[in-house]
């Protein structure tokens, strides 16, 4: 074995669950691992404080769980929404108007200016009519 054991195949060797061609290949590992055999070597004395299990059925030891910490999915969550907020701002930002500039303005009335020429004098009208 290139690798070293893994606790559960370790712990499987000192029930004595492991099948004999698995057995020989770990114990061979052993032989050349000083890791592993220390790993082992707790594991059995572990096993000795407990009082010597021994299991008389084949039981098949599922693997333990692998920790991965929780904490790193919400870090990634808070980061990507973060990136999120910020890219939201920036662009709400950039497409934003400039703002608009009210000036009050005072409005002086002043008499309108018409030309003298636009006048016509009452004379040169003929305000007569008949009535039928």
């Amino acid at each position: 074995m290139k690798e070293h054991v893994d606790q559960d195949t370790l712990l499987k060797l000192a029930l004595d669950t492991l099948e004999p061609v698995t057995k020989q290949k770990v114990q061979d590992h052993l032989d050349g691992c000083g890791r592993c055999r220390t790993l082992f070597g707790e594991i059995e004395e572990t096993m000795r404080a407990i009082g010597g299990v021994r299991l008389h059925v084949p039981v098949e030891i599922p693997p333990l769980p692998t920790a991965r910490p929780r904490s790193m999915f919400w870090m990634r969550a808070a980061a990507i929404l973060f990136v999120g907020f910020l890219l939201g701002f920036i662009a709400s930002e950039s497409l934003r108007s400039p703002p608009v500039e009210v000036v009050q303005q005072q409005i002086v009335p002043r008499s309108p200016e018409v030309p003298r020429a636009a006048f016509i004098s009452c004379e040169e009208v003929d305000l007569s009519f008949r009535i039928r």
